[in-house]
């Protein structure tokens, strides 16, 4: 019985999306060192993965140009560099790795503007239709500039873990909660489903078990020895019940404590010394304004 229950809770646990995409980018903007950029998640739907991973830029772009007035079609998107190459398969299984890429974005209208933006995690769910075909949705997690003054933002680094603290593990004092904390929603259902149908199926046992003892109390000799045969049948019932209901408690919490949860995105602060450089106007009262360089140091 427990192992098909762990081979349910593994297969519904496939495609547990990312903390950032179930329970949003708040904790994210938290942990940010600075307020030079901010982080945003973006999605886009098709049935074509390949062709998603091309259109992969207009939400940002769409994002920028609604918040700062920008005109869209004019937006140009250059890759400044990646830190590694793109996962060959859909989702890494163990969540200790995922594709992070900075770019320049630039508009020329109405008025020429460039921001920056650091791809920090991808995820690809899928859903299979009748006809064998899939539907795809591409999320996507940027840090963004916070403006529009063409300065590179001091971006944090960013690791991934599915490991978690001990919070999962005293919420599963309520069966399921710890896995819901983890983002395994549809495990921790099935604890509370399977928690609910055990102590059902006991306290019901248990009362079948009592009124058939009364029952074999109040019967003539030729009938009582029947109702103490059901009356230890369900009683049997109760006994497995109760077993599985203290069972199902014990996995419950020793896999809030030792199951990998849904990859979450860690924010290392920055610290150091920065250089950063970014395009401005030098203005001369005596000549045109000419293009400049401007350099900012930080520590």
């Amino acid at each position: 019985m427990f192992v098909l229950l762990s081979a349910t809770c593994a297969s519904v646990s496939a495609q547990d999306k990312p903390r950032w995409i179930t329970k949003g980018v708040a904790s994210l903007e938290k942990e940010r060192s600075n307020d030079s950029y901010t982080f945003r998640e973006f999605e886009i739907f098709g049935g074509d993965i390949d062709l998603l991973r091309k259109e992969r830029f207009n939400p940002l772009v769409g994002y920028l140009a609604n918040t700062f007035g920008a005109d869209s079609a004019s937006a140009q998107v250059t890759l400044l560099s990646a830190s590694s190459p793109r996962p060959a398969t859909l989702n890494d299984a163990e969540g200790d790795r995922s594709v992070q890429a900075e770019y320049r974005v630039t508009f020329s209208a109405p008025t020429p503007m460039t921001f920056y933006a650091k791809l920090v995690d991808e995820y690809v769910s899928f859903d299979e239709n009748v006809d064998m075909s899939f539907d795809y949705t591409l999320y996507q997690l940027f840090a963004i500039s916070s403006t529009a003054d063409g300065a590179v933002p001091q971006f944090d680094d960013y690791s991934y873990s599915r490991k978690y603290n001990t919070r999962a593990l005293a919420l599963s004092i309520v069966p399921g909660l710890g896995q819901m904390y983890k983002g395994h929603n549809a495990k921790g259902w099935v604890i509370i489903g399977g928690e609910v149908v055990f102590v059902g199926a006991a306290i019901y046992s248990q009362i079948r078990q009592h009124n058939y003892s009364d029952d074999a109390k109040n019967a003539s000799d030729a009938v009582a020895p029947s109702y103490r045969s059901k009356s230890k049948s369900w009683r049997q019932v109760r006994d497995v019940a109760i077993v599985g209901a203290c069972g199902l408690y014990v996995y419950n919490l020793l896999d809030a404590a030792l199951s990998k949860g849904a990859r979450q995105v860690v924010v290392n602060k920055a610290s150091g010394t920065r250089l950063a450089l970014s395009p401005s106007v030098m203005a001369d009262p005596m000549a045109s304004p000419a293009p400049a360089v401007t350099m900012s140091l930080s520590f």
